[in-house]
């Protein structure tokens, strides 16, 4: 158990100190940020449509006049 322990921390030492993989990580945090500035936006964009429909929704129903008989 104890050769498992061992053997363990220095795998965990090494990728500690290995800086191999640090431009995937700049990568995956470049993704994240573009990810929530994309959410961000498209929900200002669904709620600028959504306002925009119903001004014109709104303004056309007003125009409406029924037939006369």
């Amino acid at each position: 158990m104890r050769a498992f322990v061992g053997t363990l921390t220095r795998a965990v030492r090494r990728f500690l100190s290995d800086e191999e993989a640090q431009d995937l990580v700049e990568y995956a945090y470049l993704c994240v940020f573009v990810a929530l500035a994309s959410l961000v936006i498209w929900q200002n964009v669904v709620t600028a449509l959504g306002t925009h429909y119903t001004t014109v929704n709104t303004g056309v129903q007003q125009l409406w006049e029924p037939p006369d008989p």
